[in-house]
């Protein structure tokens, strides 16, 4: 019984002594142990990586920021030709400068639907009015509204601008000429 307890992982709790220690570590060694990849089965991540290019700018991009590139650079791939990557340049300011293309920058176009403008006015405006419609109290509603009229301005007002100068200064990485 014992030993199929083993076998199917299942430690008995009435284990106890160095006996009972040592069996467990052994079961925590061999559970450690690399075990060889079946036959037909796909390639180990190790093996992966020693196959992989050396060149960054051959890497296929993240499955998430494929969809985003798509939606947010309007001239579609020319952005990766105009940004290419460049030890001098931060990868960071090159996936940004990928994203916004060369248009007019909009934190907006690089956010998912659910952190929208309108959803984030939506969202406050129920929290601001929530205190009004559950417990009829106004006081409670001015109270909770100046937060929020502070989350709205840091948010819908100062980040917008600090993006468009944080992709002005990314886009000084880059010559005038590669840009145009």
């Amino acid at each position: 019984q014992q030993g199929e307890d083993w076998a199917r992982g299942m430690v008995p709790m009435a284990v106890a002594g160095s006996q009972g220690t040592a069996a467990v570590t052994a079961a925590a060694a061999v559970s450690r142990r690399r075990r060889p990849p079946l036959p037909g089965a796909a390639v180990t991540s190790a093996r992966r990586r020693e196959t992989r290019p050396q060149h960054p700018q051959s890497l296929p991009a993240p499955i998430g920021k494929r969809s985003l590139r798509a939606r947010a650079a309007p001239d579609g791939g020319d952005a990766w030709v105009k940004y290419p990557y460049d030890p001098a340049v931060p990868r960071e300011m090159t996936d940004l400068l990928r994203d916004v293309g060369d248009g007019e920058p909009s934190l907006w176009a690089t956010k998912p639907p659910w952190c929208q403008p309108w959803t984030i006015v939506l969202t406050g405006s129920i929290i601001v009015y929530a205190p009004v419609l559950v417990f009829h109290a106004q006081w409670l509603s001015a109270l909770v509204a100046v937060p929020i009229a502070t989350w709205w301005y840091v948010f819908l007002v100062e980040v917008p601008k600090q993006f468009a100068e944080y992709v002005e200064t990314a886009r000084s990485y880059y010559p005038e000429d590669n840009r145009t």
